[in-house]
């Protein structure tokens, strides 16, 4: 080939050119083949490395984050579809064995990854507590010849809602008032006793509102 090559040189100048042209797409082609045979090696091999690198976190006591399982759903909104590999999480009632048992999963890892930072945790908490004012009393709306407001007592997680009638004679509101001096109080809510009374682990009135004539109103109820 070398000697037809160096005959044909003068009448055909490309003709070298030509061969090495085509050893060097030669060896393209067989240096593309063997990465790509490397890549699907490797891609055969993802999944086990990934399971052999979690065995060993585990046996050298790494803590490894739990993983939700996909259970993928098909959502249809305006002839829209889209896919939800975690819809099984939603669990309005609370109650799902497979939803708790996740949760749990998420709150001991949690607890264990935070595990060293527990005293300072601690030592915020208490510093935090130690700056609220726990027995206190909100500022006072005037309506329809009462003040509404809330107050709070030592020892307890949850607001009393109270109200105070204005007193006979009073003028227009004004910030120098004193609401509801020398009239009896009248507790409305207690949210603690609620809590207590319906044995909830929580209990929260989000929002309230009287009817023009004082008498009855509706609350907005958050309770577990």
């Amino acid at each position: 080939a070398q000697q037809l090559v160096g005959q044909d040189k003068d009448k055909h100048p490309v003709g070298a050119t030509a061969v090495q042209q085509r050893s060097a797409d030669t060896a393209r082609r067989n240096r593309c083949y063997i990465v790509l045979v490397k890549q699907r090696v490797c891609f055969t091999l993802l999944p086990a490395a990934h399971v052999l690198i979690v065995m060993l976190w585990w046996a050298a006591g790494v803590l490894v984050p739990p993983t939700p399982a996909k259970q993928p759903r098909e959502l249809v909104t305006h002839n829209d579809i889209r896919t939800d590999d975690y819809y099984w999480l939603r669990d309005d009632a609370r109650k799902s064995p497979a939803v708790l048992s996740y949760l749990k999963e998420e709150n001991d890892y949690t607890a264990a990854a935070m595990s060293d930072t527990q005293p300072v945790q601690d030592a915020l908490y208490r510093e935090m507590r130690a700056r609220i004012q726990e027995a206190d009393t909100s500022v006072a709306t005037r309506y329809q010849g009462y003040y509404y407001y809330t107050r709070t007592e030592e020892g307890q997680q949850y607001a009393v809602h109270c109200r105070r009638a204005v007193a006979p004679g009073a003028g227009a509101p004004a910030e120098s008032d004193e609401p509801g001096a020398g009239q009896a109080e009248e507790v409305l809510l207690d949210e603690n006793k609620r809590k207590e009374e319906g044995k909830h682990s929580f209990y929260m009135v989000g929002r309230s509102q009287l009817t023009p004539v004082n008498t009855c109103g509706g609350l907005g109820i958050c309770a577990a």
